[in-house]
């Protein structure tokens, strides 16, 4: 919402732009404040930045990642939100290549572009420690890539997006995951101690994660019911669900 304060001979308008940064505008007369008003707030309505007429700037890839994640924060766990920044960044890591200086203009958005990510992400000198990633991590940084790339389009907060593009991305065949056996899994636990070893005995009783079992509250945990609660907000899955405990487990945790 803009404001409208008396300053000097004329009037100030402020008001708080589409990213929640600090902007105003003087006016000479109280009259042409209030039509500013109605304009900044039109547009912040419509889910744009108020600019002066004729003022066109072309929009920066580095602005929109960085809103992209702003946006995504609200709806990504903070280790979901921490993949998708690493991702933008190799992206914007690599349109440096194609633009060393100055701003990066979304006018270099283009299927040819993705395609040229693409090649990018998959050589060895490009890679953690100098390796070749495998296509399914290609694959998803690409598209991360092209999922703010079309957000930025549909959030009509810029004018001048390209209409975005997607290129076939090469989808690797999963390979067969084969569980390590009881016995195997006893042997992990008996191999680590201190707090490993409770993680581990932990881990091994219960089937969670490590992510997962290290936000749980003692208030998840149900003694009498020998139930464990695994809230919305820690499940990889975002789905809550009540499992049971091994009686070992139990005896283990409450002493």
């Amino acid at each position: 919402m803009a404001t409208i304060e008396r300053r000097g001979d004329g009037f100030r308008v402020r008001w708080r732009s589409v990213t929640g940064g600090a902007r105003s505008r003087q006016c000479p007369n109280h009259k042409i404040a209030k039509g500013l008003v109605r304009e900044i707030e039109e547009a912040l309505a419509r889910g744009r930045d108020w600019e002066p007429p004729g003022f066109r700037e072309e929009p920066d890839v580095e602005a929109i990642a960085k809103a992209y994640l702003e946006h995504r924060a609200l709806r990504f766990s903070p280790e979901t939100l921490n993949t998708y920044a690493t991702r933008l960044n190799l992206f914007l890591r690599f349109l440096r290549t194609q633009q060393p200086k100055g701003p990066l203009p979304a006018s270099l958005l283009s299927r040819a572009l993705l395609d040229k990510f693409y090649d990018w992400t998959l050589r060895p000198s490009n890679g953690l420690h100098g390796r070749r990633r495998s296509l399914e991590t290609a694959r998803r940084i690409v598209e991360v890539a092209q999922l703010c790339w079309a957000w930025a389009e549909e959030s009509e907060r810029w004018e001048g997006i390209p209409r975005p593009r997607t290129i076939d991305l090469v989808r690797a065949p999963a390979s067969q995951v084969i569980a390590p056996s009881w016995d195997e899994m006893d042997a992990c636990v008996r191999a680590t101690n201190g707090w490993q070893k409770k993680l581990a005995t932990w881990l091994r009783f219960t089937g969670l994660r490590v992510g997962e079992s290290m936000q749980l509250l003692w208030s998840d945990v149900d003694l009498q019911r020998g139930e464990l609660t695994i809230r919305r907000e820690i499940d990889k899955n975002d789905v809550g669900r009540v499992i049971p405990l091994s009686p070992l487990v139990l005896d283990e945790i409450a002493t």
